[in-house]
């Protein structure tokens, strides 16, 4: 459960099927960054999973925010593979070969950060819960 701090450090509007977007500080940041690891490593380990990928793009922003998102995740007791720097195809390959590599394991709760394309303010998170194996992006 979130705090009432941790609530009102969050914008609504942020969260969209299938990423989470807004504004480098200012929607996204240190805080807000770990608070959405935190409620990631939540959820996915309430669904009885225990470890999360995790991949960046090469914005300068894109470090602070993978390291307070994957400390949220690691806070929750959930495992993080830290893929660092890559390629959205890498990501996904990383993810279907760790999954195939996971002895029974699924490894399909995963956030890449990155940059949204053609707009420079705006940083986001592709979020998988339950991944499915994607031919292309």
């Amino acid at each position: 459960m979130l705090t009432e701090e941790e609530k009102a450090k969050l914008n609504k509007y942020i969260f969209r099927g299938y990423d989470i977007r807004g504004v480098y500080p200012i929607d996204l940041n240190k805080d807000v960054s770990y608070i959405i690891g935190k409620s990631f490593g939540t959820y996915v380990k309430r669904l009885g999973h225990l470890t999360a990928v995790v991949g960046r793009d090469n914005r300068y922003s894109s470090d602070e925010l993978a390291d307070s998102l994957i400390q949220g995740i690691l806070d929750t007791g959930v495992n993080v593979i830290n893929l660092g720097l890559c390629t959205t195809p890498m990501y996904y390959y990383a993810c279907i070969k760790l999954k195939n590599q996971s002895n029974g394991e699924f490894l399909n709760d995963n956030f890449f950060i990155f940059k949204k394309i053609g707009d420079n303010k705006y940083m986001g998170w592709k979020k998988q819960i339950n991944f499915t194996e994607r031919v292309s992006d």
